[in-house]
């Protein structure tokens, strides 16, 4: 008698147990986890068909050495001025860094300013070397839930690589206020700003590269 009163314990306890597994197991398998949304940014479009190769130059762009805080795939917002943060769901398609150079080439190569434009990582033979630093690439917020401005900066140097030569330095900056604090419209505010960031790095190389040719 005992020893099946015993059994059924056992037994009762064996169910229990199977059913808090189960239901540990589908809520595993039944998460709610939302996986954040990936942005990239368009390059500055192609010019007017009358662009032509004006500099006999094979440039490459470097990967931009981040600023601290900003080389990572989270968007950084800055609050009170010195507080450094990240939007919850949302990533670019990689870091920044790398996110800012594919941009910066494409945008480049569509000028057609130059002979070719080529990423450093790629290891094709170049003449010139676009070094970059990235120093700017966040939202800031004046004052918290208000539409906030971004900031992109780059600072630019151009080199000659058969002597090694510094042509130019020069920090190019763009500020873009979004139309309102929505992600898509915080994206929008990066790319205009990024744009105008490249059509300044592209100029101002296309000039010095300009002075120097023989």
């Amino acid at each position: 008698m005992i020893q099946r009163l015993q059994r059924r314990i056992w037994y009762a306890m064996g169910l229990s147990a199977m059913a808090l597994f189960a239901g540990c197991t589908g809520g595993l398998l039944e998460t709610k986890f939302v996986a954040p949304t990936t942005y990239i940014l368009a390059a500055v479009p192609a010019a007017g068909s009358g662009n032509k190769i004006s500099n006999a130059v094979d440039m490459a762009v470097a990967i931009p050495a981040a600023a601290p805080g900003l080389d990572t795939e989270r968007i950084a917002t800055l609050h009170d001025s010195r507080r450094l943060d990240y939007y919850q769901d949302a990533r670019w398609g990689a870091t920044a860094a790398f996110v800012v150079q594919s941009m910066l080439v494409t945008s480049l190569q569509n000028q057609q300013l130059f002979r070719s434009i080529t990423p450093e990582q790629a290891r094709v033979s170049a003449t010139h070397l676009l070094d970059l630093q990235l120093r700017d690439f966040q939202a800031e917020y004046a004052t918290e839930g208000a539409a906030p401005t971004v900031r992109v900066t780059l600072v630019a140097t151009l080199v000659r690589l058969k002597d090694r030569k510094l042509l130019t330095s020069f920090a190019a900056t763009s500020t873009h206020r979004a139309q309102e604090n929505r992600l898509s419209a915080v994206i929008d505010a990066f790319e205009a700003a990024s744009q105008q960031v490249s059509k300044e790095i592209t100029d101002k190389s296309a000039a010095a590269l300009a002075i120097d040719a023989p």
